[in-house]
């Protein structure tokens, strides 16, 4: 069985279990030390103090022979001395000799705060000396257990025996004091039970506060994250508690050491970006000049050759389709190496959707859309470079699925929005999905796999994302930007 399986998962369950055993283990300590040094004490001074006192008694009364009045004048003497004490309740002898128990002398206090008690009856003597009978017999002062009797006869009772002349049994003295302790017990128990209550509402108690408190430190920090994650530097602050403070001042360590890293491939980045510029424009500037001297002489030599009776028009056109295609890959590649630098603005996507969709009509015929677009949503982008992305996911997908269905679909939240193109179309191979917004990776018949790249280019100029997934029926492309 598994242990951490029993304690609570959340804050506020843990610091309520553990409050609440360790108040309840301090109190079962203070109850059993207050029963073992306060009340085994007391209970042991007050048997002390009746057995000296039956045994006093014993003694004078031994001392008398044969003159019972006597012997009742030194229990009343006694009893005189001893009343106004207020702890001694009954006093009583009882002799035993005979076939039937007979109280030869009996005195009880009267208190006015209490209801007086009665000696105990012959019965109840007799019950207790024949409960008790071989210790009385042997000579042994008997002490019965006062928690035995009922609550209205609980008092500290000692019973002295007193032997004839043949070590017989022959009469017992009997004292009983009510000695309020002995209620002690009990109400330390219903203390206790109190105890338990009450710790169980102060254990919930401070968990809610404690646990609140805590809820409110680690709601502070998240929203100190979602600003990292923002790339805000959180300033510092005073949580109250060494430890979130600590993690506080981490955070906001990490916060500037991704500050300055973000910072260093943001350089890196732009420098790459300027080199690739630069080797763009070198390339393109190299083939360029070349390539018009030969668009300009093989203009030349198509007008000698149309004279000529044996000219092959095929291969003339061949050349001349050839010799298109590699100056519109020229201008593809030169326009990818440029330096892009979005002109923002707020567009209504739903109408500029629709104007976007009309005029591609009759370029793509066979294109069924579907606008799932709130009529109200605006978003922050560069209009140009939203055609012109809108130009190459549609398109590519317009020229491998014929007829094709495509769904629009925006989702806007506070950190972000979200622009899904879902078509009808053929899966893509997983290997060309991996590297599919990368220059030259196609699958398009006679593409060259420059638009994607160019569409990743633009929309990570708006520090957004696109991504491409197959579904079961078709491919969904999504585009996200932060709000």
């Amino acid at each position: 069985m598994n242990i951490r399986a029993l304690f609570p998962r959340t804050i506020l369950g843990r610091l309520f279990v553990s409050i609440f055993l360790v108040s309840i283990l301090c109190s079962a300590l203070i109850f059993m030390w207050l029963n073992r040094r306060f009340f085994k004490s007391l209970n042991q001074e007050a048997e002390g103090r009746l057995i000296n006192m039956a045994r006093t008694l014993a003694d004078q009364i031994d001392k008398v022979t044969g003159d019972e009045p006597g012997k009742i004048n030194i229990l009343n003497n006694f009893w005189q001395f001893e009343k106004d004490g207020a702890w001694l309740q009954n006093l009583y002898w009882l002799d035993v000799s005979g076939s039937d128990p007979r109280f030869v002398a009996s005195f009880s206090a009267v208190n006015p705060n209490k209801i007086s008690i009665l000696p105990p009856s012959a019965e109840d003597i007799e019950d207790l000396v024949f409960s008790n009978i071989n210790e009385l017999e042997k000579g042994r002062v008997v002490m019965p257990d006062p928690f035995s009797a009922a609550d209205s006869r609980r008092f500290k009772i000692v019973l002295f025996p007193l032997l004839d002349q043949f070590q017989l049994l022959d009469s017992v003295i009997g004292i009983e004091a009510d000695l309020e302790y002995l209620h002690l017990s009990a109400a330390m128990r219903e203390f206790f039970l109190n105890i338990l209550v009450a710790v169980f509402l102060f254990s919930l108690l401070i968990s809610l506060l404690v646990a609140c408190n805590f809820s409110q430190k680690t709601s502070f920090l998240v929203s100190q994250l979602k600003e990292i994650e923002k790339g805000i530097i959180p300033a510092g602050g005073d949580l109250n508690l060494r430890e979130l403070n600590l993690i506080h001042e981490g955070m906001i360590s990490l916060a500037r050491e991704l500050e300055l890293k973000d910072r260093h491939l943001r350089e890196l980045f732009a420098r790459k970006l300027e080199e690739l510029a630069f080797t763009g424009a070198a390339i393109a500037h190299e083939i360029r000049n070349p390539l018009s001297a030969i668009e300009m002489h093989f203009g030349l030599l198509k007008r000698r050759l149309q004279n000529l009776e044996n000219a092959s028009c095929g291969e003339v056109e061949e050349i001349s389709t050839q010799l298109v295609h590699l100056r519109l890959f020229l201008e593809s590649f030169l326009n990818y190496s440029r330096l892009v630098q979005p002109q923002k603005e707020e567009i209504r996507l739903a109408d500029f959707l629709r104007q976007f969709i009309d005029s591609r009509k009759d370029l793509w015929t066979s294109l069924e859309m579907q606008l799932q677009v709130d009529p109200e949503a605006v978003i922050l982008f560069d209009r140009t470079m939203l055609q012109q992305a809108c130009d190459n996911i549609i398109g590519n997908a317009a020229a491998l699925a014929i007829p094709l269905c495509m769904q629009i679909r925006f989702k806007k939240s506070e950190e972000s929005w979200k622009l899904s193109f879902v078509n009808n179309g053929p899966l893509i191979d997983e290997e060309l999905l991996a590297r599919l917004f990368t220059p030259f990776a196609t699958a398009r018949p006679g593409g060259n796999g420059i638009g994607l790249a160019m569409t990743r280019k633009l929309v990570e100029a708006h520090s957004g994302e696109i991504s491409c997934r197959n579904l079961e029926n078709g491919v969904v492309f999504e585009i996200e930007v932060p709000s």
